[in-house]
């Protein structure tokens, strides 16, 4: 061996073949060439995906030829492979929505070429990293105003630019929740940029700043909760990599102002409407998670029937829609709410385990090198940033998702590239040949979890099978899945039964429901949605698990008109299982109203009261209770329950019973003060220690 080859294999330098020049040309002109063909690849005929992944494949064999077949990196190559070669054509075969299915994977696989080509330019004819650095900042300016414009909250938009967010994507305007975790990719490493000395910034200090600012904007007009948890995280971090002690002092004071703002503001109906989750519900774990709850265990069922090949990428929401309907008509779900639960739905155990390899793997290079980083370099700066914007970005994919083969993963996968390509310019680290080992590891682990959730399940590869059916029965009704045995797992019962319904067969359905509600609670809301008076449905739940106060919920709702002593009787012994039950205590009080009258107001204010106290749900709880308070002529409950309302019209009465209320100090202006100062503390902090 050459002296100069032992110092490449050394440095981790890799050789390059010598190809035509103009060779060098096409990973740009391709992968911008087929960008608008895979954003909209649902619109042209499916012969134009196959073209786009053609070419994606070419470009990928042409950088193999370049490296001599060391490409990528020794921590992702194993489980991407496992994704593009085994669990993304799984997901196309069973998907019951191919042409959906295969867009997502067009815009996937093309978001893989965007990494493989920043990861892999690093040779001297190569772009520069102050070169893609730059790009990064023109994509996330570029996200923020296609967000603005054509976000599917359109108030932003101008009247004249109506017809942009249909023009922008294919399903109306860009979802707000998931822009919000693409900006996040965006805006702690252009936050970094702006304190790199001047000398390195890649591009001016002012531009630097309007970018960031038309990020900031975008992502809070999101009205994101999870993106501003997840800009909070990101900027903490940011601090605490490349700030001084006094800035990170400084983000801290600025983080208790925030709270105290938020306290300042609480008396604000519209305020507490927003912080917990958009509705009038009540302060519940469940309201504040928007019901994210029960979507993650509806994926989570999703994934026990096909737990080898999930249901096909993109299909979530209309999975949901067809399989676990609500009363409320269709959710229009866009994704799982949650990164590695929706990667499951779409690939099943093993890809969401591979997938989050992919996640871990990206992670352990920004953390190594973000610590092998010293002095005031660009590479220095970036990785900081970089850093920090997954935290984020992370943290946001825990409550809610920039779902695979969705634009927005655009600037993750650009994250992904960059952190490669500096962790090789930097380290000097290529595939080495302990790739197969490290890349093992997630490949093993959700192969093991696959084989445990199969046959945990009972059902083997033909349970995986019967569950793609079931559910591709209720999206299309000219496909018939086979009967299911009375032993059957038990979201195979429902969707069999549901199906049965659909189809006129009532006493099929029946039969089978019947046997879910006596070995299922978990199932009991939804069948309770579909058939809320069914009487025989909820006597067996009731005679399954009389313990469950869900279940005299159930039968209580379903007397309500055919036997109300009944109804309420067992709303009252639900309610001494569940006494947080605020939805039902509104129940009570209504029922005793209507059918007791006079005799019960003491007891329904009461009710009332409960509801009031434990969430005040469909905020009528506190008033009804204030209403029934003043019929009796006890004004100061009355004013209590008033006090307590979130409802415009329960304020406005309390005002109305006690006028000096609102000239009383409240708190709000000593949290509001409070605020000011720790702000004022914080800019100073961060000027003094600049």
């Amino acid at each position: 061996m050459s002296v100069s080859s032992e110092v490449k294999e050394k440095t981790g330098v890799m050789s390059e073949r010598k190809l035509p020049t103009w060779s060098g040309y096409l990973d740009p002109i391709g992968m911008v060439a087929t960008l608008p063909l895979a954003l909209f690849s649902e619109r042209f005929p499916v012969v134009v995906s196959g073209i786009v992944i053609a070419i994606l494949g070419m470009l990928w064999l042409l950088r193999v030829c370049r490296r001599n077949g060391r490409i990528v990196s020794d921590y992702l190559t194993l489980p991407m492979f496992a994704i593009v070669l085994l669990f993304v054509p799984l997901s196309l075969w069973v998907s019951p929505l191919p042409q959906v299915t295969l867009a997502r994977t067009t815009l996937l696989l093309w978001g893989l070429g965007l990494f493989s080509w920043i990861a892999n330019d690093t040779g001297e004819d190569r772009w520069k990293l102050v070169t893609w650095v730059r790009l990064f900042i023109v994509l996330g300016a570029v996200t923020a105003v296609i967000g603005l414009l054509g976000m599917r909250s359109d108030t932003l938009i101008p009247g004249f630019l109506h017809w942009l967010p249909e023009a922008l994507t294919y399903r109306g305007g860009v979802p707000s929740n998931e822009l919000g975790g693409a900006l996040l990719v965006f805006f702690a490493p252009i936050l970094g940029l702006i304190f790199v000395p001047k000398k390195l910034q890649p591009v001016p200090h002012w531009s630097l700043v309007m970018v960031f600012v038309l990020v900031a904007v975008a992502l809070v007009a999101t009205k994101s909760r999870g993106g501003m948890l997840g800009g909070a995280l990101s900027v903490f971090v940011l601090a605490g990599l490349l700030g001084t002690q006094r800035v990170l002092i400084a983000v801290l004071i600025a983080g208790v102002a925030s709270v105290c703002g938020v306290l300042a503001l609480w008396s604000d109906p519209a305020i507490r409407i927003f912080l917990l989750g958009g509705t009038l519900q009540g302060a519940s774990l469940d309201t504040f998670f928007s019901g994210r709850f029960s979507i993650w265990e509806e994926a989570a069922l999703v994934i026990g029937d096909t737990p080898l090949t999930g249901i096909g990428l993109g299909t979530f929401g209309a999975i949901m829609d067809a399989s676990f309907p609500v009363a409320a008509g269709p959710r229009q779900l866009e994704d799982a709410h949650q990164q590695f639960l929706q990667a499951g739905t779409d690939f099943g155990a093993a890809g969401a385990v591979c997938w989050g390899g992919l996640w871990a793997g990206i992670l352990v290079m920004l953390v190594k090198l973000r610590l092998r980083l010293r002095g005031g370099r660009l590479p220095r700066y970036v990785a900081g940033g970089l850093l920090a914007a997954l935290s984020g970005f992370l943290l946001f994919n825990l409550v809610d998702s920039v779902s695979p083969g969705w634009a927005g993963q655009i600037g993750f996968w650009f994250l992904a590239g960059l952190t490669v390509r500096m962790r090789r310019q930097v380290m000097g680290k290529t595939a080495s040949r302990g790739w197969m080992a490290k890349g093992l590891v997630p490949v093993i682990a959700g192969a093991l979890l696959a084989v445990v959730l199969v046959f945990a399940g009972g059902g083997g590869m033909s349970g995986n099978k019967l569950g793609v059916q079931l559910h591709r029965q209720l999206l299309d009704p000219g496909f018939a899945a086979p009967d299911v045995p009375d032993n059957a797992r038990a979201n195979f019962l429902w969707l069999s039964g549901l199906a049965k319904y659909r189809a006129g067969d009532e006493a099929a359905g029946d039969r089978l429901w019947l046997q879910l509600a006596s070995k299922s609670p978990r199932h009991w809301r939804f069948m309770q949605s579909i058939r809320p008076r069914d009487v025989k449905l909820a006597g067996a739940a009731l005679s399954a698990g009389a313990e469950n106060a869900e279940a005299h919920f159930w039968l209580a709702a379903s007397l309500e008109e055919s036997d109300p002593e009944r109804s309420i009787a067992l709303l009252r012994s639900g309610l001494v299982l569940d006494p947080a039950a605020g939805a039902e205590w509104l129940r009570l009080g209504d029922a005793m109203t209507k059918h007791n009258g006079e005799a019960s107001l003491e007891e329904a204010m009461g009710a009332y009261g409960n509801a009031c106290s434990n969430g005040d749900p469909g905020a009528n709880g506190c008033v009804r209770a204030g209403r029934i308070a003043e019929q009796l002529g006890r004004a100061t409950e009355a004013l209590h329950y008033y006090q307590q309302s979130n409802w415009e019209v329960g304020r406005k009465r309390a005002l109305e019973l006690d006028p000096a209320s609102a000239e009383r100090p409240a708190m709000a202006y000593v949290w509001g003060v409070l605020a000011l100062l720790l702000a004022g503390l914080a800019g100073w902090l961060v000027r003094v220690g600049g």
